[in-house]
Order: C-alpha cells, then sequence, then structure tokens
C-alpha cells in the first residue's frame, strides 16, 4: 500500500481522480473527519468530509481522497537531440530550469534551449520560445 503524501489543506486541492475541490473548513467537531470540502462535479457540487491527511476513508487510497494540486513544472527543449535526450526533464522552477539551461549553453555544443515549456496545474502547457 502506497503512503500519501503530505497534504496541506491551506493550498489548492483537488480529488485523487483530478476533480477540483475546495476545502471549506479543518476544524469541523469531528475527531476523525476534521476536513469538510466542496468537490466541484461536472453535475454539480458534493459536500464530503476527510481526514486530516486528505483521506476520505479508511484502509488505503481512494479516488476521492483529496491530493494537492501539483505546482507548475518547466521544461527546457533544445535544438540539438543530444542536449534533449541528456536534460530534457522537468524542473521544480523556472530559475532551476534557466540553471540547467546556462549549463548545457557552456558544457555541450548544440545545447541551446530554444524554447521553454511550463505544465501548469490546471494541466495547460505554455511554451515560449527562447531568444538567441
Amino acid at each position: 500500500m502506497k503512503v500519501m503524501t503530505e497534504f496541506d489543506p491551506s493550498k489548492p486541492v483537488m480529488t485523487r481522480s483530478g476533480i477540483k475541490a475546495t476545502v471549506l473548513t479543518t476544524t469541523r467537531r469531528d475527531r476523525d473527519m476534521p476536513i469538510v470540502a466542496l468537490v466541484h462535479y461536472e453535475y454539480g457540487d458534493d459536500i464530503t468530509s476527510h481526514r486530516s491527511d486528505g483521506a476520505s476513508g479508511y484502509g488505503g487510497q481512494n479516488h476521492t481522497d483529496l491530493v494537492n494540486i501539483p505546482e507548475s513544472k518547466w521544461m527546457n527543449l533544445y535544438e540539438d537531440p543530444v542536449a534533449a535526450r541528456i536534460a530534457s526533464n522537468w524542473h521544480e522552477s523556472r530559475d532551476e530550469a534557466d540553471r540547467i539551461a546556462h549549463g548545457m549553453d557552456k558544457d555541450h555544443p548544440g545545447g541551446r534551449r530554444v524554447a521553454i515549456v511550463e505544465r501548469k496545474p490546471s494541466g495547460d502547457f505554455i511554451t515560449t520560445a527562447v531568444e538567441k
């Protein structure tokens, strides 16, 4: 059984299956289920109760568990296929992606970054060309 990662109800949340949710309170007077959330289904909203770790029940993961929406991730795109294989990974921040790209520029011929991709928490991708 996989252990749930740290859950922070003060940050944006969704269900484990990817449905957006809003935490209404974390102080419900229920020792086992202190979190109350509004889950935004296509057909309407449901009020749900959760443990302090976001779980919706006991005994393992469930598609209705609350999890934090992932932060934006960044990936450099390179003109050279060898550089792309070496360094095209998702990075936690734009600064980290910029540092990696600068190193590729210096250390690998053809390792010039031509664009950067941002993966938004919504799942959208934004690609930005990088000037020479």
